[in-house]
């Protein structure tokens, strides 16, 4: 899929480049006139990081750091299901190419890695919890089912890979998007409206 809306995207962010006041008020309602025509519609993945990565810049400027933040985290989001394509089905609003914009590439290297940060420390809370459930299992069928202790560790073991799997699979989305829903009060209504069309779930 073609990168439809990049290339008017990338003239905004030039000519942003150019602004001395960085993201100018003209410059904004372009922008807004470009994520109007978004919305609805199948996007490429680098048109859909590049009007966030924009966005950003716009909030940037207005000081609206939660705004800031979600347009971060769903870049972020969007360039790990990039660079890891068995997750690419998980959002079939976005088509997915091998290459990143410069641009956005430049940008994306330049913060922190506040989505790889958020979903590890979500598995090392995984970890904890699926062992708290596999200790209580493992004690429940030793001590209630009368149950042998090396069938007890074999089932007990997969508990806590099964509780493990199903946190990250279903325990991480779910809070990853609590998450944004704190932050999205910020978001203009217009990339509220690109980014739910893109993930129509996500804000239920």
């Amino acid at each position: 899929m073609a990168d439809h809306f990049l290339g008017a995207l990338k003239e905004i962010e030039r000519r942003s480049r150019d602004n001395t006041l960085i993201f100018s008020d003209v410059l904004s309602e372009r922008l807004d006139g470009i994520a109007e025509s978004m919305i609805s519609t199948k996007l490429s993945d680098n048109d859909y990081m590049k009007l966030l990565e924009l966005y950003y810049q716009k909030y940037h400027k207005q000081e609206k750091k939660k705004a800031m933040m979600y347009c971060i985290l769903r870049i972020q989001q969007m360039a790990e299901c990039k660079k890891m394509k068995k997750f690419n089905k998980n959002i079939k609003n976005i088509e997915f190419s091998d290459s990143f914009d410069e641009y956005t590439l430049t940008f994306l290297n330049k913060k922190r890695p506040y989505y790889k940060n958020m979903a590890l420390d979500f598995k090392k809370k995984a970890l904890f919890i699926s062992l708290i459930i596999s200790i209580i299992f493992l004690a429940l069928i030793v001590l209630v089912c009368n149950v042998s202790f090396v069938l007890s560790w074999i089932l007990s073991l997969i508990m806590y890979v099964g509780s493990y799997i199903t946190l990250i699979r279903v325990g991480y989305p779910y809070v990853f998007e609590n998450r944004l829903m704190v932050l999205q009060e910020e978001l203009d209504p217009l990339c509220l409206a690109v980014d739910l069309s893109v993930h129509p779930n996500s804000h239920e």
